[in-house]
This record gives structure tokens, C-alpha cells and sequence, in this order.
């Protein structure tokens, strides 16, 4: 009999197989050429405008280098731009370009198709009570990962 937090992590990570799968397919047919993280970059800077470089390897923790080069690809594609903050001169506050808030419109569509047949079936209340689940396996990952760094 397996264990029911080796069952929790089988459903979770196959969710987000399928859902990795299906957005790639999704984005294939726009000739969207940015992987996942890129999409979720997008998404991080229309949600936070004026977001730093910084911001955004704390929210997916990724590494420094990593999110490097993803931004100087965004900003050479012509979707992100980068100021120079007013009262951190060591740090560029980044925003989407018009041509970055039209392809993550583009993302967006496809992620809500997505959303939407993932939890056809659920109610309000059901998809209330995932949502504040989700939230708290991730405060409890934050809450390690914090500690760890210490």
C-alpha cells in the first residue's frame, strides 16, 4: 500500500505533467519560442510591474544566473524593459514591453482553456478550498526553505 504522501506527490506531479504538456502544445501553435519559465516571467511582471530581477528569483526560486540570462533573452526579444530604480541604483525595475502584454495575453488565453478543463467539475467552494490547500503545502515549503537558508 503506498504512502499518502507518495500518492499526494504521484497526482501532483502528473497534474503538472499534463498541464506542462498541454501549455507547450498550446503555445507550439502561437510559435511562442520561450520555454515554461519564460511564460511564467511574463506572468510575474504583469502581475508585479516595476518588479526587480531579484523579485523574481525569490518568487520561483530560481538561481541568479539562471534568471539572468532568461531576462537578457525577454529584453532582446523586445518584451521586457529594464529602468534603473530611482532609490536602488544597483537594481532595474523591469516591465513588459507592449509586444511582452500581447504575448502574455496569449499565454493567459491558454492557461485559462487549460484551468477550465482541469476543473470543469469543481465548484466554487471545491476550487476555494484547493486553492487555500495549495497555498498552504507552498507557505510549508517556503517555511523550509527559509529555515534552510539560516
Amino acid at each position: 500500500m503506498k504512502n499518502l504522501n507518495d500518492a499526494v506527490l504521484e497526482q501532483f506531479f502528473g497534474l503538472m505533467h499534463h498541464f506542462k504538456s498541454q501549455m507547450h502544445q498550446a503555445l507550439s501553435t502561437d510559435n511562442f519560442e520561450l520555454g515554461p519559465f519564460g511564460a511564467q516571467a511574463l506572468a510575474f511582471f504583469e502581475m508585479h510591474p516595476k518588479g526587480t530581477q531579484r523579485d523574481l528569483i525569490r518568487y520561483f526560486g530560481r538561481d541568479k544566473a539562471q534568471v539572468t540570462r532568461l531576462l537578457k533573452q525577454l529584453e532582446e526579444r523586445g518584451l521586457i524593459s529594464r529602468e534603473l530604480d530611482a532609490e536602488d541604483k544597483r537594481s532595474h525595475q523591469i516591465q513588459l514591453t507592449a509586444a511582452g502584454k500581447a504575448l502574455q495575453a496569449t499565454v493567459h488565453k491558454h492557461k485559462q482553456k487549460i484551468a477550465e478543463e482541469m476543473m470543469v467539475d469543481f465548484d466554487a467552494k471545491e476550487r476555494a478550498s484547493l486553492i487555500e490547500l495549495l497555498g498552504r503545502m507552498r507557505s510549508n515549503i517556503a517555511s523550509d526553505e527559509d529555515q534552510s537558508s539560516n
